[in-house]
């Protein structure tokens, strides 16, 4: 593919930039940066925008992927048609789960790029925050900094702790990895290829359109998504209507542990030939023996999440697109399949947390209703020094202690009552 696209970013994300281009399906893309200015101020957001438009006239056909603080720029009407704009709320959403960011922002998490770590320092100085200042502003807001780690820069965690001591906050690396960010510049590749004037084949390249959306569409609404089931559902559908297969199956991985495949639809009848094709898959796809459909692994950058046959394809003249097609498609899944997992691992060390500590709290209440009966008075015969309980029950004093804080008493004999009882004896 000619270098016929652009593809223009905050300058933090250069380094992931640069990485996530080596991906297939990706080559003659060229880079071009923008300053980095988190929220920007109405000045600053103009010059961005003539920065954007001053890239645009130099390359062509650019695809404008950022966060925030690029959603103010606007173009020339003479400009806009030559620039696509791919825009999450904020960059962090690039480069992992919607669902897993929220959840980390709810708890009190300051998000963190390798990029902007990388120029801390120089970003408060440019704020004009002294380091008491910048103590109180963050502290204020955030309970921890948290790097979103795409391994693009070993330097990273010592910026981390480093800024981490200077605010006197505590601190905590998460490795999301370059798949998300990948994925979404991959789609980000395809739309603007299939739709920007003089962009590459647009001949060859307009009839892959409705399936780039579907894709796209696929990994929007499932950017947040919190159960696998539904994501695996998905893209059960979205495989159904892009290749037409006559049978698919799909098994769960999780770790070593290989997960029975179900067939679909339901009436379909298994294949063990098949299945067996499936579980002995070692790329990220592939034809079957039969050339009548196409294998595929769904994945991230660190394991296997499942695997999925497509059996019976409807024009099997088409396999070799059908396989660039699946393997656009297992990544989509493999992100969300993986996001799915870590959110729900999340939910239930959360609910383990809250299990335990209600039960500590349990065990706090029964220990203190315990003390709480064992004050105050309490009435004992003179005689037989039973005592008497809150029923008005006379009861030996070993089994009322007993009941309310749990010892067990043992008998024996002290020594002036043994040598009132066996005279002589010596104990």
């Amino acid at each position: 593919m000619p270098g016929d696209l652009t593809m223009l970013v905050c300058e933090s994300l250069r380094r992931e930039t640069d990485a996530a281009l080596a991906a297939p399906g990706l080559e003659g893309v060229r880079v071009s940066t923008v300053r980095a200015v988190c929220a920007p101020t109405p000045a600053q957001r103009d010059e961005l925008c003539r920065a954007v438009a001053a890239r645009v006239e130099e390359h062509g056909a650019c695809c404008l992927l950022g966060g925030g603080c690029l959603l103010g720029v606007v173009l020339p009407p003479s400009l806009d048609r030559t620039l696509l704009e791919v825009r999450a709320a904020t960059c962090f959403e690039l480069l992992a789960n919607r669902g897993l960011v929220e959840q980390w922002v709810r708890e009190g998490a300051h998000l963190l790029t390798p990029g902007w770590l990388a120029r801390w320092r120089q970003t408060l100085d440019g704020w004009g925050l002294d380091r008491k200042t910048a103590a109180e502003l963050f502290r204020e807001g955030s309970k921890r900094l948290l790097l979103l780690d795409t391994g693009v820069d070993d330097a990273a965690p010592t910026h981390l702790q480093e800024m981490a001591e200077y605010l006197g906050l505590p601190w905590e690396i998460a490795p999301v990895g370059l798949d998300h960010y990948q994925l979404q510049l991959q789609v980000a590749v395809r739309r603007a290829r299939a739709t920007l004037p003089g962009c590459g084949d647009l001949a060859a390249l307009r009839r892959r359109v409705a399936d780039n959306a579907a894709i796209f569409d696929f990994v929007t609404r499932l950017a947040g998504g919190h159960d696998e089931s539904e994501v695996v559902g998905r893209l059960v559908e979205l495989a159904q209507a892009l290749l037409a297969p006559s049978r698919i199956l799909y098994c769960a991985v999780d770790g070593q542990a290989v997960a029975p495949a179900w067939v679909y639809p339901p009436r379909a009848q298994p294949c063990e030939d098949l299945e067996r094709e499936m579980r002995a898959l070692r790329s990220d796809a592939a034809l079957t023996a039969s050339g009548r459909g196409v294998l595929f692994r769904v994945a991230d950058e660190r394991e296997t999440l499942g695997l999925a046959a497509l059996d019976g394809l409807a024009f099997p003249r088409y396999r070799e697109r059908y396989l660039d097609l699946v393997r656009t498609l297992a990544r989509a899944a493999g992100v969300a399949v993986g996001s799915a997992r870590a959110l729900s691992r999340a939910a239930r060390a959360e609910a383990d947390q809250r299990r335990a500590r209600e039960e500590m709290e349990k065990g706090l209440r029964a220990a203190l209703e315990d003390v709480r009966a064992l004050r105050g008075l309490l009435p004992i015969c003179s005689a037989c020094k039973r005592v008497r309980d809150p029923e008005g029950h006379w009861t030996r004093i070993e089994e009322y202690l007993a009941r309310r804080s749990g010892p067990i008493f043992t008998h024996g004999v002290c020594p002036d009552c043994c040598s009132r009882i066996y005279p002589g004896y010596e104990p």
